[in-house]
């Protein structure tokens, strides 16, 4: 669960919008009860939606991870970083 207060600039949250993840552009406070919030959605589009005090157990926060990552046999990749270097 994610408080309207600690939603900022570049988090990602589930529950914005029922087509995945969206990062989030800009939030702003709109009273003590709701936010406004600018996000993009996977495929880039930006949208934009309040959120009440309802809202909040529905959303998540995603941890952002690495866009790569090298989880494969090491010896693998010396191996085709050789046959390059031939």
């Amino acid at each position: 669960m994610v408080r309207l207060e600690d939603i900022t600039k570049d988090q990602i949250l589930k529950g914005l919008d029922s087509s995945g993840n969206a990062v989030v552009i800009s939030a702003e406070m709109t009273g003590d009860n709701a936010v406004t919030v600018c996000f993009r959605l996977q495929d880039n589009t930006t949208r934009e939606s309040m959120l009440f005090r309802s809202d909040e157990q529905s959303l998540e926060l995603v941890e952002r991870g690495l866009p790569w990552s090298f989880d494969a046999d090491p010896k693998d990749f010396k191996l085709g970083a050789e046959a390059y270097r031939i």
